[in-house]
């Protein structure tokens, strides 16, 4: 296991040489930043573990002058006012959907129901509906949107960015690092109630360290106990 783990990080010492960032103007200037376009994207210790895994799977399509596209799309940039490039074009390659149309002389209609005469019938005659009165009406719309308010009410609805907060209070030091994790789990669709479900090589791939998805999953019942009794 030991022994993996230094493979495994063995490009890493490339990487940090080649993207030493040191320009003044950046605020990562101390830190490591994958240039693209001019824009600097923060690299975290943990993104810089899996593009030396990458290196170490696929030699002879990455090496440490070009991150993978998956990997490089989950670089932050250094400045609130940039974006990260690489995400906008990954949005544009998605073609729209064209809509199928289908012909009207295609569709089969059901065969015409035959006629008949004789006094007191009708085609309809076998279909019952329920009778309601107005006030029975008004009484069932009160019950149902009773139930629907004490379901809400005794299902205690927990929200992802709500519990980084959280995190972030409890933990001062990790606020700027859970702020980015925040980001990561929601470009990913992911909610509170999925974290535990988040396999190892999803946080890898979105550079999420493994100290941070620990901080993520062993303080998840602290702080249901927490919203539980209105303190959070």
């Amino acid at each position: 296991m030991k022994q993996q783990a230094i493979v495994d990080a063995q490009h890493i010492d490339n990487i940090m040489q080649r993207w030493a960032c040191g320009q003044n103007s950046c605020p990562n200037k101390s830190g490591h930043c994958y240039i693209v376009d001019g824009v600097h994207l923060k690299m975290l210790a943990q993104q810089m573990k899996t593009w030396s895994k990458a290196i170490n799977e696929a030699p002879d399509e990455v090496d440490f002058e070009t991150a993978p596209i998956s990997l490089a799309r989950t670089f932050m940039p250094t400045k609130p006012s940039t974006k990260n490039p690489l995400r906008e074009s990954g949005k544009a390659e998605k073609p729209p959907e064209i809509p199928v149309l289908v012909p009207a002389s295609t569709i089969q209609l059901p065969p015409s129901l035959p006629l008949y005469h004789y006094p007191g019938y009708s085609p309809y005659a076998s279909l019952s509906y329920p009778q309601f009165t107005l006030s029975e009406v008004n009484h069932r719309g009160q019950n149902n949107s009773h139930r629907s308010s004490s379901f809400s009410d005794g299902d205690v609805c927990i929200q992802l960015d709500e519990y980084i907060n959280w995190l972030a209070r409890i933990y001062p030091a990790k606020a700027e690092v859970l702020a980015l994790c925040k980001e990561r789990l929601v470009e990913h669709d992911i909610i509170y109630k999925t974290i535990t479900n988040i396999r190892d090589s999803c946080f890898d791939a979105w550079g999420i360290s493994e100290g941070m998805r620990i901080l993520l999953k062993t303080n998840q019942g602290k702080y249901e106990r927490v919203v539980t009794k209105g303190r959070a």
